[in-house]
């Protein structure tokens, strides 16, 4: 099957789980026989600048910036899956293959203008309940009014005017949560909740690990203050990405016993202490789908401790795999921590049985397989 996806990279200059989910899954597409041609535009490092939020704002509101088409025409492929154009791709483009249409829906862009349904440190649907003109007052798009207003008009109507939903013959999810949201709002088109997979890694002996790992963006959703502030004292903590909150992060562990910020390493790296830690930390604030390094740690056996604030908190910590906590109290931090050590072979164990069982190549790709194939079989192609 000849299959097209479409993808706004985020920048490599700072590392992206939903990149590394995306390079994966075209990867595999291509191991099991399709025909897969990728359409992508990368986000500059200098993507902050005003200038830039601007007009990636108009964009993605659809009302002006590339598309495709053209290359999409030469290609003429069965599948037009769509990951995420936001910020570099319009979408004006995307009823022209709306019978081939599948799009994933990697955060909550659709509806929120932040794209995470959170504000001031909080769980937000004033924009689903009362209309995104909440979003230009708060400014949700970086502290911008003026960056926010295409992005407060393309998800206006509960996102009732989202091309790449609207359009699309089948739209994923990552998890249940955003299933049965996504499932409610555009009710004509069918929801499937299908979550990334990462390739397996080698399993790591349990007695051989020490210390606990946070992996991602340094940014105030991802609950990395909380984590800092909350941390145990004295217990070994390794703190690795970047972000708004970069230098703060820096300082703030400055002086800390037991932790440590490495900044952005290679993903290598990253991986060979996942596998050599008690666990990960998901300490987020927002309502975040499943992050592609939870997916990495459960492959290495590395339980989880999770913020209940995650969606997908109870698929992540099924069967014993991990264990769920407050991230703005420090009790639950040190109550987490030692239900983990008190059963962390049986932990990993789940751990790499959940990977099996929900998150591996295979999985996915059978998922996927039979998604495409009832959407070729009806549509006017």
């Amino acid at each position: 099957m000849k299959i097209a996806v479409v993808n706004s990279f985020y920048s490599s200059s700072q590392p992206s789980g939903e990149n590394i989910a995306v390079c994966d899954q075209v990867d595999a597409l291509r191991d099991s026989g399709h025909d897969v041609e990728v359409f992508s535009r990368e986000s500059p490092a200098d993507a902050a600048g005003i200038v830039y939020k601007v007009r990636s704002a108009f964009t993605v509101a659809g009302l002006s910036g590339p598309n495709p088409s053209v290359e999409l025409k030469k290609f003429d492929p069965d599948i037009v899956h769509v990951h995420n154009l936001f910020p570099n791709w319009s979408s004006g483009w995307i009823g022209d293959w709306s019978d081939r249409l599948v799009t994933t829906l990697h955060n909550y862009r659709s509806v929120c203008s932040a794209a995470t349904l959170f504000r001031e440190k909080a769980s937000c649907t004033e924009c689903l309940d009362e209309g995104s003109l909440a979003a230009i007052r708060h400014r949700c798009y970086r502290s911008s009014a003026l960056a926010t207003l295409p992005l407060a008009y393309a998800t206006r109507d509960r996102g009732s005017h989202f091309k790449p939903a609207t359009h699309a013959q089948s739209i994923i999810t990552l998890n249940q949560n955003a299933q049965r949201l996504f499932q409610g709002i555009y009710a004509d088109t069918r929801v499937e909740c299908v979550p990334n997979f990462v390739n397996p890694f080698k399993r790591p002996p349990v007695a051989d690990r020490q210390g606990w790992i946070y992996a991602g963006r340094l940014t105030a959703d991802k609950g990395i203050l909380e984590l800092i502030r909350n941390w145990p004292r004295g217990i070994q903590l390794d703190i690795y990405g970047s972000g708004d909150l970069q230098r703060v992060v820096s300082d703030l562990v400055s002086g800390l016993a037991g932790v440590s910020y490495h900044g952005v390493r290679p993903r290598g790296e990253i991986m060979s202490a996942l596998g050599a830690a008690h666990g990960l930390i998901l300490p987020s604030l927002w309502s975040e789908g499943i992050p592609t390094i939870a997916i990495e740690a459960l492959a290495m056996g590395t339980p989880l401790v999770v913020s209940e604030r995650v969606a997908a908190a109870m698929e992540l910590t099924a069967a014993g795999s991990g264990v769920i906590f407050c991230p703005t109290e420090a009790k639950s931090y040190a109550a987490a921590i030692d239900a983990v050590l008190a059963s962390r072979g049986e932990m990993g164990s789940s751990a790499a049985e959940l990977f099996a069982a929900r998150y591996a190549r295979n999985v996915w790709l059978e998922r996927m397989n039979r998604i495409y194939t009832d959407i070729h079989l009806n549509s006017r192609h």
